[in-house]
């Protein structure tokens, strides 16, 4: 799986295979809508989302609650094909995670 670290805490973040804004100043597209963010997690607050995708994956390895595992542990657990992680680092906001991958 791809990782890509952002270090910059001020820009835009858009999803790699739908172009959609999902983190930043502008207006942001509701995560749920866009079927290739597939988590968020954020250092300041936690699990932010888990795609069906993934909470299946999870499943199939015997993890009801992804809120217990750090984003290296999901993304070492779960096996979708092309997928994305993108560590944002949000200054004061601490670092945050977002997992991307094209639609099945």
């Amino acid at each position: 799986m791809a990782l890509i670290k952002l270090k910059t805490s001020d820009v835009n973040l858009y999803s790699p295979f739908s172009g959609i804004c999902i983190y930043g100043e502008e207006e942001v597209a509701d995560i749920e809508a866009d079927d290739t963010v597939l988590y968020t997690c954020f250092e300041s607050e936690g699990v932010g989302y888990v795609s069906e995708r993934v909470a299946e994956a999870l499943k199939q390895q015997g993890i009801s609650d992804p809120e217990s595992l750090s984003p290296a542990e999901v993304v070492a657990i779960i096996d979708i094909p092309d997928a994305v992680l993108i560590e944002y680092d949000g200054g004061f906001n601490g670092l945050s995670w977002f997992l991307f991958a094209p639609t099945p």
